[in-house]
Order: structure tokens, then C-alpha cells, then sequence
């Protein structure tokens, strides 16, 4: 079993090849040596491309949703459990594997999109949220696309928005190692424009 050492001592020397992959939208099949995978990210392009080419209607809301939410797809499958509602201006709910409650600012011109999934397109099976994004990702002719790559995108571009990395943790509600790790390279990115 490797320590908690042995796992940063690898980042660095990982750190430019995923920052190139990212940048390309690439990413490498995850190590046999039990290494992360690189984390994708979706460029702009990418987003819009995955947008345009999304069927209407559900999945189109689906995919919108889990890149402005950075929600997993099995909270939206079991909401009651996840305690899932809207509360004075914010999308709330428990991350079951923490057991922490996430918090997502609603902005007006989000608010009726994040109303009718949580009305109408909550408490499918995760499988199914899955295939939504797979169908839409395929239709724009994007390969390994799924609602964890949406959840990366958006944590980019809630970087990109300025918000501090705190923030950004109040909505992943995630250990700072799983931030700083995961995520290193849409910080990396974020810090090198400005």
C-alpha cells in the first residue's frame, strides 16, 4: 500500500503531460500502476459543439445541467436521499460520500433550467443520466465524455469566473488534496491567465 508521500511525489512529474492533454482535450487510459487517470476537461468549443448537437428537450437540459451544477449523476438519480431542493436563491444537497451539504448559487438566467430538472428529470437510474451525456457526446463526435467530465468542465469554468478555490469547494465539497490533486490542472490553467 503506497503512502499518502509516494501519491504527491508522482503528480510532479505528471504535472505537464496533463496540462497538455487538458489543454487538448485528451486523456490518457488510466495506469496500470494504480495512478490517476488525467482529468478531462471540455474546452469552450468543445461545450458549445456538445450543446448544439444534443438532442432538444431532456438531454440537452441534462447536459447543461451537470456543466453548471458539477453535480454526480447519482444524486439527480436518488434526490430524496441526497436531500436535493432550492433553498433562498441556492441549489442544495448532501454528497452522499462525504456526507457534506453542497451549495450552488442559482443566477436567473439558470434558474428555470435547474427548476425543470429538478420537477421533471430526477430519479432515473444513473445508467440512464449516463447514456444522456454518451448520446449527446457522440452526436458531436466526442469520445470519453461523461457526466464526470461535465463535472470537471465545470469546476474550470467556475474557476475561470473567479471564484476563490474555497467556493469551489463549497459546491464539489471535496478534501482539499482531492481539489488540489484532481483538479490541479484547471487551477494551473486559471492561474496562468491572469
Amino acid at each position: 500500500m503506497r503512502g499518502r508521500g509516494s501519491h504527491r511525489e508522482r503528480l510532479p512529474s505528471l504535472g505537464k503531460s496533463r496540462q497538455k492533454n487538458a489543454k487538448r482535450g485528451n486523456s490518457d487510459p488510466p495506469h496500470s500502476s494504480g495512478e490517476r487517470a488525467v482529468t478531462r476537461i471540455l474546452h469552450p468549443d468543445q461545450v458549445e459543439l456538445l450543446l448544439k448537437k444534443a438532442p432538444e428537450g431532456r438531454v440537452r437540459r441534462i447536459v447543461r445541467f451537470f456543466l453548471l451544477t458539477g453535480m454526480h449523476p447519482d444524486v439527480l438519480s436518488k434526490p430524496k436521499s441526497h436531500n436535493v431542493h432550492i433553498s433562498r436563491g441556492d441549489l442544495v444537497w448532501n454528497r452522499a460520500k462525504t456526507g457534506n451539504l453542497c451549495s450552488l448559487q442559482i443566477t436567473p438566467d439558470i434558474e428555470e433550467l435547474i427548476t425543470t430538472v429538478l420537477q421533471s428529470d430526477m430519479g432515473k437510474a444513473v445508467r440512464t443520466y449516463h447514456h444522456y451525456v454518451k448520446l449527446a457526446a457522440k452526436r458531436a463526435g466526442l469520445e470519453d465524455v461523461s457526466p464526470l467530465t461535465l463535472r470537471h468542465t465545470a469546476v474550470q469554468y467556475l474557476f475561470e469566473m473567479g471564484k476563490t478555490p474555497q467556493e469551489v469547494r463549497a459546491v464539489l465539497r471535496c478534501s482539499h488534496q482531492v481539489l488540489w490533486g484532481t483538479y490541479a490542472v484547471v487551477r494551473g490553467k486559471n492561474e496562468g491567465r491572469e
